[in-house]
């Protein structure tokens, strides 16, 4: 068995995204989109965010998942999509649905994907 070496698993801290402190989330989301465009897409891809303060030091990361808890509920259902048909709808209760929309034969179809309940239940 091939011994791993750490360093050729590691991702590079220059091919992640990065964002000053002071970023708003969507400026974050923007950055993750244009860095996982760049990646190398037969490994893994990075889902985390660098974030630097105004030395440019590294002071911290925001995932994924961060950036779902951040998703505030409001009082009516409401939809965040991409460019691409992916779509996040964020119910009054937290919950977070997955989507994909497309058409079929001139039709809007949705496909849900998945959901994510901050509450766990």
């Amino acid at each position: 068995m091939k011994t791993k070496i750490v360093k050729d698993m590691m991702v590079s801290l220059s091919d992640y995204a990065t964002v000053s402190e002071d970023s708003t989330l969507y400026d974050a989301i923007i950055a993750l989109e244009e860095a996982q465009k760049k990646f190398d897409q037969t490994r893994y891809r990075h889902r985390a965010i660098l974030i630097y303060d105004k030395n440019n030091h590294i002071t911290g990361k925001v995932s994924q998942l961060d950036v779902l808890r951040a998703l505030e509920p409001k009082d009516r259902l409401y939809k965040i999509a991409d460019r691409n048909g992916m779509c996040v709808t964020v119910q009054p209760s937290g919950t977070v649905v997955f989507r994909f929309d497309y058409r079929l034969n001139g039709r809007r179809e949705t496909l849900t994907l998945g959901r994510y309940d901050p509450t766990g239940v």
